[in-house]
């Protein structure tokens, strides 16, 4: 062993010691580590030994960070979920912790492979009670801990053997790679009372992510070498033959341990070229040759036999298969169909546009089939014609002479933004991102447009260690000063430029760690230092980076006029309408597959027309629409179908038109004409049909439906209702009256002239109805619908609020009025408006047929949908104050009280009742309509009922409902026929089959498809009949041939 020399003074096991010299220590004349196969060690763990599919054996534990096994095939693979995380060989009495407590020699030895993740790796960690060692695999190379690298073969490719040996008398590690000594002697490394042994990542701050794992072995009876073995070639690389353009992979093995791979092609070693096997991604003719593969080996180094490739001359000229313009507005990207000889690719000369349209500055290869042309600047959405000539495949096959293609400059697409997606970038920092070679050569994986500020319009989420950077153009429609708002997962930044160009970014907002929804107060909320003009456009970027788990970004903005009215819980990510990015228009395409029809419809009438367009383009499948009447565009009209109300007898004839776009293209549909006619005649019921709880009602025209609010309730005034009740008929300024008690907490109550004040002394306190016989209790004990109605003026106390809180013995509801805003119980808040500068007014009606709730104030209906059942219930009481809702009511000044336990009342003139799809339009007499569905027609309603529906003692009363011109039905009733089958009269001689005597038996034999089955029967055919004799039991006829009727 060749040996250098270093000097040591003082005594090893001594409490000081002066070490002169490197740390890892060559030349010594020192006694070397005897040979021992590690299958003879004393302890030999395989990976199902260590861990047997479902926890870890024989002593091994998992201490330290939170490590994942899983055992495949005799491979142990583990899997590190959080930094610094090890296996450890431990229970106090294990032969390492036995052998080494007095210190001595030891040996480890371990085979594994490594994951080829950034930074991955992995320890062998030994520590003999005296002095710790550490040797540290990395993904590709191997070294002593905090010490210089010893090896650099990759350790990725496939299985190596990796062992260390500590030699008590010399002080010194040995290790060993594949058989093969990488040092001879490196000093020790650290004191310790520690005997322990650890493999993983102990104490080193290694990355560790995944590693296969085929065995554990340790010897403390002494520093082992391994035994020098031989290794032979058990796979030759195979021949192959390629044409330029293509790809080949050499692949070959060996038996024994190799300790390095080199590829060499005619002898030569093939730079980076050091795994099992090598691809070549484009074969040139320069790659003909014959490859062999190296394989390093302790004894003697083994080299395959040789495998050879041939190219084929390439005869094919070059094509174009892409070419366009981008969005610098200065680039030309155009893509060849075969790896191009760089000379002439990169010939500016070869490159013109018709009528010098554009000039070409510069030439350059992107790889090794696409060339980037410099040119002068395009003109937006400009058309131009591209010739290339000269340009020479790797074969030299020049393109042909006359060698043209299309440019188009790019448009601008408003209503999307730009989305670049880097994949496989770690971290969770924007500076991961801002760093990386892949961002700063802009290698983008993925390109998607956005039609919103938010990346869930459009980009589906590729999970972890990504960044993302997104850009176009924001167009304020109102000037002044603007807030940003971000929300990204994990860090992110918006840029916004001071006007369109690129250059005067600022960043405005930032996320320095992550979230999921806006916030403000922080760095996430920020405004720019100039004022906006309403329709210029602004340059804008966002950048970040995602790490592990959730992720996606999105921006808001919001006016500084609206801060008062718009909570920063309510903002909603920048829209289509104001953000617009340059895409490419090359292959765009739109083509409308349904016109609009014309239309013929009356006045004050509510119809609409449509379009169904199909279109393709660089944003995706989306089309754009642009209604226009007479010529003129139609302002917001912008959907696939336009609704046409408030229209009169002046706008017969109107012309309708509707533009379908995608960027770069448009199509303007056929002509739509409009025809305003005045009816006057109320519609009539065509026919009523039933069938089981459905009864399908058809009148005679198309109808009027209340899109907006699908009324259940008919109009009441509340003076008009079953109980009313002033102040004074609450509380007579001493004590409550009639049968109001004070239930819950207590309040207390103070009498002027024109209202009660509830002041609550302590919390949950209310009015209750309540003697078990009032008006409430007697209406509601069996269900059904009721109405009730406050008016009340609220304290401006800090979350002063009280409620109306109704049960009807099946279902309770209740309705929350606090001092800004009014809400149902628990759910939405249905209206904003200020309820402590004045008396106002709330109803609350539940309708039992339908099973919804619905809120007015001020007699405005807040919910015109209606809202659910809110919960079951036994109970039949009637409350105002506080109830069970801990709203800390502080005091209410009160009016009246009014309910009504008959039905569900509107106020009055607030509903319109002329929908066809309106409850209380239609009644049946001991039956309840629960759900109406008018069909497509428009005419024909679908009723669902809740109750017997029996033909013919049934009545179906319909009232109110109109057609499109507003004209309503007379009040109509009409008998609901019986449900069930339906029987046709049909005489026998019209019959899908019909059959005489003689068309059975012939007087000899069954004819026409009919046999004897069954027991035996004799036939005699006679006039006018046949004579059927049973000769049998059980005989009969059937008409079975298999192709019978």
């Amino acid at each position: 062993m060749n040996r250098n020399h270093t000097l040591i003074l003082g005594c090893r096991r001594a409490a000081w010691s002066l070490v002169v010299g490197l740390a890892l220590v060559v030349g010594l004349a020192l006694a070397e580590p005897v040979e021992k196969d590690s299958a003879e060690f004393e302890l030999n763990h395989s990976a199902s030994q260590i861990f047997d599919g479902d926890a870890l054996q024989n002593s091994w534990v998992n201490a330290g960070g939170t490590l994942e096994f899983k055992l495949t095939d005799g491979i142990l693979t583990i899997v590190s979920t959080e930094n610094n995380g090890w296996v450890q060989h431990d229970n106090d009495e294990t032969p390492w912790e036995l052998g080494t407590e007095d210190g001595e020699s030891w040996t480890a030895e371990i085979r594994i492979r490594l994951a080829n993740d950034e930074g991955n790796g992995i320890v062998i960690w030994g520590a003999n009670g005296a002095e710790r060692g550490i040797l540290q695999v990395n993904t590709s190379n191997t070294k002593m801990f905090n010490a210089e690298v010893i090896d650099e073969n990759d350790n990725t490719g496939g299985f190596n053997t990796f062992r260390i040996a500590y030699d008590w008398d010399d002080d010194y590690y040995y290790v060993w790679r594949n058989g093969a000594l990488l040092t001879d002697g490196a000093a020790a490394q650290a004191g310790t009372t520690h005997s322990r042994f650890i493999v993983g990542d102990c104490c080193s701050n290694i990355p560790m992510t995944t590693v296969d794992l085929e065995y554990i072995r340790y010897d403390t009876t002494g520093s082992y070498s391994p035994p020098a073995a031989p290794a032979t070639v058990a796979e030759n690389p195979e021949s192959a033959t390629v044409k330029v353009g293509d790809s080949v992979t050499f692949s070959a093995a060996f038996d024994g341990p190799i300790t390095n791979y080199q590829w060499l092609k005619n002898g030569e070693a093939i730079e980076g070229a050091v795994g099992s096997s090598y691809s070549i991604e484009f074969v040139s003719k320069a790659h003909a040759g014959e490859y062999t593969l190296l394989g390093g080996n302790v004894i003697e180094d083994v080299t395959t036999e040789a495998a050879t490739l041939t190219v084929l001359v390439d005869e094919v000229l070059p094509t174009i298969t892409s070419a366009s313009a981008t969005d610098t507005f200065y680039t030309v990207v155009v893509v060849f169909s075969e790896p191009l000889d760089a000379s002439s690719a990169t010939d500016k000369g070869n490159y013109s546009f018709a009528d010098d349209a554009l000039s070409v500055e510069n030439a350059a290869l992107k790889d090794a089939s696409t060339v980037l042309l410099t040119t002068s600047k395009q003109g937006e959405g400009s058309v131009y014609s591209l010739s290339v000539a000269g340009v020479k495949d790797e074969s030299g096959n020049a393109v042909a002479a006359d060698t043209t293609v299309p440019i188009q400059g790019f448009v601008f697409a408003l209503g999307y933004l730009k989305f670049e997606y880097f994949a496989g970038i770690p971290g969770v920092h924007i500076e991961d991102l801002l760093d990386s070679d892949k961002y700063l050569n802009n290698e983008v994986d993925e390109v998607v447009y956005l039609s919103a500020f938010d990346t869930k319009s459009a980009f589906d989420s590729k999970g972890d260690n990504y960044g993302a950077r997104i850009s176009g153009w924001l167009i304020p429609d109102r000037a002044g000063d603007y807030g940003f708002f971000i929300a990204s997962d994990d860090a992110g930044e918006l840029h916004v430029s001071s006007d369109e160009a690129k250059e005067n970014l600022e960043i405005v907002v930032q996320e320095l760690s992550w979230s999921a929804q806006f916030e403000g107060g922080g760095d996430e909320e920020g405004y720019p230092f100039d004022s906006y003009v309403a329709g210029k456009r602004y340059y804008t970027e966002l950048i970040y980076k995602e790490g592990s788990g959730g992720d996606g970004a999105m921006i808001a903005w919001r006016h500084v006029d609206d801060e008062e009215t718009i909570s920063i819980n309510k903002l909603e990510p920048i829209s289509g309408q104001h953000i617009g990015t340059y895409v490419d228009p090359s292959g765009s395409s739109v083509k409308i597959n349904g016109q609009p029809q014309n239309l013929t419809a009356p006045v004050n009438a509510t119809v609409s027309l449509s379009v169904s367009a199909e279109g393709n383009s660089a944003v995706g499948a989306y089309v754009q629409y642009q209604w226009r009447k007479n010529g003129a565009d139609i302002a917001g009209a912008t959907g696939a179908v336009l609704e046409l109300s408030g229209y009169t007898l002046d706008d017969n004839g109107a012309i309708y038109t509707v533009v379908c776009s995608v960027p770069g293209m448009e199509v303007v549909s056929t002509e739509a004409t409009l025809t305003v006619v005045v009816d006057n005649e109320a519609p009539t019921v065509v026919s009523v049909l039933s069938e089981g709880s459905q009864v399908t009602v058809e009148f005679s025209e198309p109808l009027r439906t209340d899109t907006g609010a699908v009324a259940t309730t008919v109009p009441r005034d509340s003076t008009d209702f079953e109980f009313t009740a002033a102040a004074t008929d609450i509380h007579d300024g001493d004590a409550l009256l009639g049968d109001w008690v004070n239930a819950g907490g207590d309040l207390e109550y103070e009498l002027t002239d024109d209202h009660l004040t509830l002041i609550s002394a302590a919390n949950n306190g209310w009015l209750q109805h309540d003697n078990d016989n009032t008006v409430w209790e007697k209406g509601t004990a069996a269900g059904g619908s009721w109405t009730a109605e406050i008016r009340v003026r609220l304290a401006g106390d800090d979350g002063n609020g009280l409620v109306i809180w109704g049960a009807n013995g099946k279902e309770r509801g209740i309705l929350q009025v606090n001092t800004d805003n009014t809400q149902n119980f628990g759910k939405q808040i249905l209206d904003e408006s200020d309820n402590t500068d004045a008396f106002h007014t709330f109803r609350m009606a539940y309708e039992a047929g339908s099973g919804s709730y619905y809120f007015w104030r001020d007699g405005q209906l807040l919910n015109v949908e209606g809202a659910p059942r809110q919960a079951g219930t036994g109970a039949s009481r009637f409350i105002v104050g506080d109830c069970c809702s801990n709203i800390p009511m502080s005091s209410v000044d009160l009016e009246y009280i009014r309910y009504d336990t008959t039905g569900a009342y509107a106020p009055a003139g607030d509903v319109v009742t002329q929908g066809a799809n309106s409850l209380a339009n239609y009644s049946i007499a001991g039956a309840t309509v629960t759900n109406i569905t008018v069909q497509e027609d428009g005419k024909t309603v679908v009723l669902t009922v809740d109750g017997a529906v029996d033909g013919g003692d049934s009545s179906l009363s319909i009232k109110n409902v109109a057609d499109l011109a507003g004209n309503s039905i007379v009040q109509t009733s009409v008998v609901i026929p019986a449900s069930g089958p339906k029987i046709t009269p049909l005489g026998s001689v019209d019959f899908e089959l019909v059959a005489a005597p003689a068309d059975i038996y012939d007087g000899e034999a069954l004819v026409n498809g009919w046999v004897n089955a069954g027991g035996g029967t004799n036939f005699e055919l006679s006039d006018g009949h046949l004579s059927l004799v049973s000769a049998a039991n059980n005989g009969w006829l059937q008409h079975d041939n298999e192709e019978s009727v």
